[in-house]
C-alpha cells in the first residue's frame, strides 16, 4: 500500500510539473509543427550537389494562374524555363503546397517527371501545409524547360450510402514553389533573368523616374503585353527589374516566344487545360474563350467543329453532350448507349457573338446518384485536338474596332500622361493601351503635344480642346472589357477611373483646363 502510495504521488507530482512548466503544450506544438510543415528531400543516385557562389531560384511560367488540385484523382503541371546563358551544375525542385483533406482519406500528392516517379507526400486531415523537395538530374537541368507533372492520388474508406461531399481532397500549390540552382556564372543576361522571373517582365518604376521615362517604359510595357507576355511593374527594390534600355533589348526576343495573333482556324484542345484525357464522376466541361478583335482581320467564326472521344459506360447508362455560346444553347444531344464518339458541325449565328465570347462543351452521364449505395463509375472522355472555330466572310465591328482604324490611320501616336504614375496606375494604363492599340501602329512617347493622354480622376479637365474628334476610354467595370465615350469639342466630362483620353488631332497639355 506504501509502494502505491509513493507511486501515486510520483504521478500527481509529475503531471503538476507538466502542467506548470507547460511542457505538455509545447510538446503538443511541437508534434503539431512536424505535421503542419513536413519537410521530405527524395534523393537518387545520380544527386550530386556543388557549391558554388552563383545561385539562382527560377519561379514557375503563369504565375498569374493559380495551380489548385481537387478531387481525388487530380492532375496539374508545372513548368521551368531554366537559364540557357549561363549553365546549372546542381539544383532541386521545391513544392510547397497547401492541403486541405477530409477525415478518412487516404492519399498521396506526387510529383513526376517524364512520367517517372520522383516524390510522394501523405495526405494529412485537416488544412496542412508541406513541403517536399526532389534534387534534379544532370540530364534534366540540361533542359531549356522543365516540365513537372503533380498529381493527387488516392481514394476514402467506403461507407454505407454515403452522401458527404465527393471532393475529399484539394491542394493548391504555392507560388514560392521554384526550382533552386548552382551556376557557372552569374544571372546576369536578360533573357536568363526573364526566364528566372517565371516568363514575367519586370518593369523598374523607382519613384525617382521622370515623366519622359515614365512615358518611354509605359510604352514598351505595352508592346510587352501586347504579345502575351506579362509585364509588372516594380517600385520597391527596382534594381531587380528591367530599366528603359534593358526592355527594348529584350522585346525582339519576346517576339520569338509567343504569335501576336491567335492562330485560325482556332483549335480548342491542341494544348493547354482542354488538352488530353479527363478522369471524372458524372460530368465534365471543356471551356474556351476567343476574342474577335483578335481574329485575322476582324473575321467572325461561322462554324464550330467538334469532335469527342468518348469512354464505354454500361448497359443501362448513356451520353448527354451540351454546347453552349455565351451561355446560349447551340446543341444539345442525347447519344445512343454504345456511342463513344461525338462528332457535329455546329452553325454559329453572327447575332450570338460579342467582342470577347465563351464557348463550353460539356459530357455528362445519364446516371447522376452520388452515395455508395449506387456510385456512379469513373468516366473517361477527351476533347480531341481537331476541334476548332472556323471563319467565315462576315466581319466584326464595334466601338472598339472603329476607334482602331482611326488610330491607325494617324501612323504615329504621341502617348503621354498628365502626372506621374505610380505603380497600380501604370498597370492600368498599360493594360488599357494594349488592348486599344492597333498592332501596326507606332508609338511614340512624349510629355507636351499628345494624342493619348493617360489621365487619373483628380486631373479630369473641365473642358476638353477644340478638336475633331475626341474619345474617352475607361475599363468598364461591368464587363471586364474597355468602354469607349465620343465627345464633341467642349464636352464637359464627369470623373471616371483612370483612363485614357484620346484627341485625333493631338492636344497641348498646357491648353487642357484642369
Amino acid at each position: 500500500m506504501i509502494g502505491i502510495g509513493l507511486l501515486g504521488f510520483l504521478l500527481a507530482s509529475v503531471a503538476l510539473l507538466l502542467s506548470s512548466m507547460n511542457i505538455w503544450g509545447k510538446l503538443q506544438q511541437v508534434g503539431q509543427s512536424q505535421i503542419n510543415h513536413p519537410q521530405m528531400v527524395f534523393e537518387t543516385r545520380s544527386t550530386r550537389q556543388v557549391s558554388g557562389e552563383y545561385k539562382a531560384r527560377i519561379l514557375q511560367s503563369n504565375l498569374g494562374h493559380p495551380v489548385i488540385l481537387s478531387g481525388l484523382p487530380a492532375y496539374q503541371g508545372l513548368t521551368f524555363n531554366l537559364p540557357m546563358d549561363v549553365r546549372p551544375m546542381s539544383g532541386y525542385l521545391q513544392i510547397e503546397a497547401t492541403t486541405q483533406v477530409l477525415t478518412g482519406v487516404e492519399g498521396v500528392l506526387r510529383v513526376s517527371i517524364d512520367n517517372v516517379r520522383r516524390g510522394e507526400v501523405l495526405l494529412h486531415p485537416g488544412t496542412v501545409g508541406l513541403s517536399l523537395q526532389v534534387p534534379l538530374s544532370p540530364s534534366e537541368l540540361a533542359r531549356q524547360q522543365l516540365v513537372v507533372s503533380i498529381s493527387l492520388q488516392g481514394g476514402r474508406p467506403q461507407v454505407q450510402c454515403r452522401t458527404e461531399p465527393s471532393i475529399a481532397a484539394l491542394v493548391e500549390i504555392e507560388s514560392t514553389s521554384a526550382v533552386y540552382l548552382t551556376l557557372n556564372g552569374p544571372l546576369a543576361t536578360i533573357n536568363d533573368r526573364v526566364n528566372a522571373w517565371g516568363g514575367v517582365v519586370r518593369v523598374g518604376w523607382p519613384q525617382w523616374l521622370n515623366p519622359n521615362e515614365q512615358a518611354r517604359r509605359l510604352l514598351l510595357a505595352t508592346k510587352v503585353k501586347q504579345l502575351g507576355i506579362p509585364a509588372h511593374f516594380f517600385s520597391e527594390n527596382a534594381t531587380d527589374a528591367l530599366s528603359t534600355k534593358e526592355l527594348r533589348e529584350v522585346i525582339p526576343n519576346l517576339t520569338n516566344l509567343k504569335p501576336a495573333y491567335a492562330v485560325w482556324p482556332r483549335q480548342f484542345a491542341k494544348e493547354g487545360p482542354n488538352a488530353g484525357l479527363r478522369y471524372f464522376q458524372t460530368a465534365t466541361r471543356w471551356r474556351s474563350n476567343f476574342n474577335l478583335h483578335n481574329s485575322p482581320e476582324l473575321r467572325v467564326p461561322t462554324e464550330l467543329d467538334i469532335h469527342l472521344a468518348l469512354g464505354n459506360q454500361s448497359l443501362d447508362d448513356w451520353w448527354n453532350v451540351t454546347v453552349t455560346l455565351n451561355g446560349r444553347l447551340l446543341k444539345h444531344v442525347i447519344l445512343s448507349q454504345a456511342a463513344t464518339h461525338f462528332d457535329a458541325l455546329i452553325k454559329l449565328s453572327p447575332e450570338m457573338m460579342r467582342a470577347k465570347n465563351v464557348i463550353e462543351v460539356s459530357a455528362s452521364s445519364s446516371r447522376t446518384t452520388q452515395t455508395n449505395c449506387n456510385q456512379p463509375p469513373r468516366l473517361i472522355a477527351e476533347m480531341l485536338p481537331n476541334t476548332s472555330l472556323i471563319l467565315g466572310d462576315t466581319t466584326f465591328s464595334d466601338a472598339l474596332t472603329v476607334l482602331r482604324a482611326h488610330l491607325l490611320d494617324l501612323g504615329v501616336l504621341r502617348v503621354g500622361s498628365v502626372a506621374n504614375l505610380s505603380t497600380v496606375d501604370a498597370a492600368a494604363a498599360s493594360d488599357l493601351l494594349a488592348e486599344l492599340l492597333p498592332r501596326g501602329v507606332h508609338l511614340k512617347p512624349e510629355t507636351e503635344t499628345l494624342d493619348i493622354v493617360v489621365i487619373s480622376p483628380r486631373d479630369m479637365p473641365i473642358d476638353l480642346p477644340d478638336a475633331a474628334q475626341v474619345w474617352y476610354v475607361t475599363r468598364d467595370t461591368s464587363t471586364g472589357g474597355i468602354g469607349i465615350k465620343n465627345f464633341t469639342s467642349n464636352t464637359k466630362i464627369s470623373s471616371q477611373g483612370l483612363g485614357l483620353l484620346i484627341v485625333v488631332d493631338g492636344t497641348d497639355l498646357a491648353e487642357v483646363a484642369l
